[in-house]
């Protein structure tokens, strides 16, 4: 990665603008899976199987990062969550 940015230096002023259009499009993006995607999602898959896809993920989580890593992150989000959100 350095031998790449010093032959293709990135201009401090490239790099924001990059940053915000990305960060705007991820936005846009969770934006429309929260009052679009996961609204149907509720509505066509029964509460049954929701459950076994949480529980799916979570065991995909835990194997792929570890326990301790996954309840770090889950940590750090909740601090989040009460700086940024409450």
């Amino acid at each position: 990665m350095e031998e790449a940015i010093s032959v293709n230096p990135i201009k401090k002023d490239d790099f924001i603008r990059s940053a915000r259009d990305y960060t705007s499009m991820l936005r846009n993006n969770i934006k429309n899976e929260n009052s679009v995607l996961l609204p149907i999602s509720d509505i066509k898959i029964p509460p049954s199987k929701q459950e076994k896809i949480i529980k799916s993920f979570e065991g995909i989580e835990e194997d792929v990062m570890g326990k301790e890593t996954r309840e770090k992150l889950n940590e750090v989000l909740d601090n989040f969550k009460m700086k940024f959100l409450m």
